[in-house]
């Protein structure tokens, strides 16, 4: 059933309201494979909240049991979502419950019509109960240990508080470039301009790509400093896996050394890497069903040496330079700031773009 078609089991709708609905219920399975989570297309009607649409990433498995189109729940398990729709801004990083008594953070935004009316929320829910289990089960470990040990330094507690508040720092940072890559994936798909489009939907894979980096940071890094290279490309390659045509069979490989970065580094890793998977999706295999991108580390004595290469139709590399922002960022980043030096190289085969710097 259509999310209009929700909503009109509890309230009767206008042609307009009814296609626009629709057209945000078709978007939502984007911002799912953006943000990781399932998400929620939600209507309030007087003291309740009306699910009109439920979307789940192709990459995770719901957070959820069912679909839970035409759910219903109240401002007492879901607040987020009220405060968004009366407010109409959005909410970050706040907490909720299911009707089962899970746990959710979500980020809630508001969606207005052309008149600035709030008309839907849209809602990112993350299940975070295991997470709180933890958290208790720690605490609680924590004050038998102390209770036991009286004479137990102040240095290792106050090292662990440390962990907990920059894991929350980066969780949230998370959070919030997730929920600004939702909104401006959301401004696209409403522009009628393709160069709109284009470039807001370049600057949400930018933002995402600076994203992940905070999320493996929270739970992939036990010192939130060390990065290593496998977990970061095949997190980066496992979202951008979901804006890949249908139709196409394209293969990530990866390959060489596996090796570790900062986050200073891996932030500027991750935004050369996206920009070049991008590209390679969105060019090099134009004229063909399967295609192949290789990305590649290899570690010297003082330099690092990473490529992306693709076995697609290649490109004029000297027009391709003049022309384009995307090749202006990559070299802006490698020369500037990884201190590195840029090389690509293209032909009929395929196409190779690799990068080295100081290690």
């Amino acid at each position: 059933m259509s999310a209009a078609g929700v909503l009109q089991q509890y309230s009767s709708i206008d042609k307009e309201k009814s296609e626009y609905l629709n057209s945000l219920e078709q978007q939502i399975q984007t911002l799912a494979e953006i943000s990781n989570s399932d998400v929620l297309l939600d209507y309030i009607i007087g003291d309740n909240a009306i699910v009109l649409a439920h979307a789940v990433p192709t990459s995770k498995s719901s957070a959820f049991d069912t679909d839970i189109t035409g759910s219903l729940f109240d401002e007492k398990h879901q607040p987020a979502v009220f405060k968004a729709f009366h407010l109409g801004m959005p909410v970050c990083d706040n907490t909720g419950l299911t009707n089962d008594g899970r746990t959710f953070r979500q980020d809630v935004t508001p969606i207005k019509n052309d008149n600035g009316e709030v008309v839907a929320v849209i809602a990112c829910m993350k299940d975070i109960s295991s997470d709180i289990l933890k958290e208790k089960k720690y605490e609680h470990l924590l004050e038998s240990y102390e209770a036991k040990n009286s004479n137990l330094s102040g240095i290792n507690l106050k090292q662990d508080e440390e962990t907990v508040v920059i894991r929350e720092i980066h969780h949230r940072i998370k959070n919030n470039l997730q929920l600004t890559a939702s909104i401006l994936d959301m401004q696209a798909r409403r522009s009628d301009n393709e160069e709109v489009k284009d470039a807001l939907s370049k600057s949400v894979t930018r933002i995402l790509a600076i994203s992940a980096i905070h999320d493996l940071l929270t739970h992939h890094s036990d010192n939130f400093s060390d990065i290593k290279s496998k977990k970061l490309f095949q997190y980066l390659t496992s979202h951008i896996e979901g804006i890949i045509d249908k139709q196409k069979n394209i293969s990530f490989v990866f390959e060489g050394d596996e090796v570790v970065f900062d986050p200073d580094q891996a932030t500027s890793v991750s935004m050369v890497i996206t920009e070049l998977i991008i590209n390679c999706l969105k060019h090099a295999f134009s004229n063909q069903i399967n295609g192949r991108i290789v990305l590649s580390v290899y570690e010297g004595n003082a330099h690092r040496v990473i490529a992306v290469s693709d076995n697609g139709s290649g490109f004029n590399v000297e027009r391709t330079k003049e022309k384009s922002l995307g090749f202006t960022i990559i070299r802006l980043i490698v020369e500037e700031k990884l201190k590195g030096r840029l090389f690509i190289d293209s032909g009929s085969g395929g196409t190779v773009v690799s990068f080295d710097y100081p290690i």
